[in-house]
């Protein structure tokens, strides 16, 4: 089953075509419902985009975001989704990307490093010697260290930037590890690692 996707207009047909169940036309636009049930800009971004950008292309995680901000909205009676429903959403999911994540960490190091906490306050690029050292005061055995830095990679948790001030993820080259390599390959000395953004509100940054 293919659980990752790279278009991010499919993401938001797969929310229209929810949004509207068994309670709108079938031909509802987009734009219409989204308009009922949030605000549209959110720090100075389309909110439907925001939610896409920080779901690792993932629909369950897109659908787990939106629960969060509209379970915040719901609880304080608002007709529809805030600016501070999406700050304390975003939050609760970073908390749960982050808590998944760690898990499976510990199945590749085969011990608990809880290394993704590691990275709380640590900013968000990072070039090889910084990354390596995060990894190693986290307890990660320099032998797993690559294994580890090719997971976060696929996962989503870590892009690469190649020097251009242009950050890739891994669905931003179709989940081909190859692609990813070779653009971080070419840019030798110049690499830096990228955190996710949808990282940021649970490692406070």
């Amino acid at each position: 089953a293919v659980l990752d996707w790279t278009d991010p207009d499919l993401l938001r047909e797969m929310l229209r075509r929810r949004l509207i169940h068994n309670s709108l036309p079938a031909d509802t636009q987009f734009a219409l419902v989204w308009s009922q049930i949030c605000v549209s800009h959110y720090h100075g971004e389309e909110t439907s985009q925001y939610l896409i950008d920080r779901s690792l292309m993932r629909p369950r995680n897109l659908i787990k975001l939106l629960a969060h901000c509209r379970g915040f909205a719901v609880g304080l009676e608002r007709a529809r989704i805030e600016e501070a429903d999406f700050e304390k959403g975003l939050r609760a999911y970073s908390i749960d990307l982050i808590t998944e994540a760690d898990q499976e960490i510990t199945d590749i190091v085969g011990a608990d490093t809880d290394l993704i906490y590691h990275f709380i306050g640590e900013g968000q690029e990072f070039d090889q010697r910084r990354l390596r050292g995060i990894l190693s005061g986290a307890g990660v055995p320099a032998e797993k260290a690559d294994d580890v830095i090719r997971f976060m990679l696929y996962y989503g948790f870590l892009g690469v930037n190649a020097g251009d001030g242009n950050p890739r993820y891994i669905f931003d080259v179709g989940y081909d590890m190859k692609l990813l390599g070779v653009l971080a390959e070419k840019a030798k000395e110049n690499l830096t690692y990228v955190l996710n953004p949808a990282f940021y509100p649970g490692l406070n940054l």
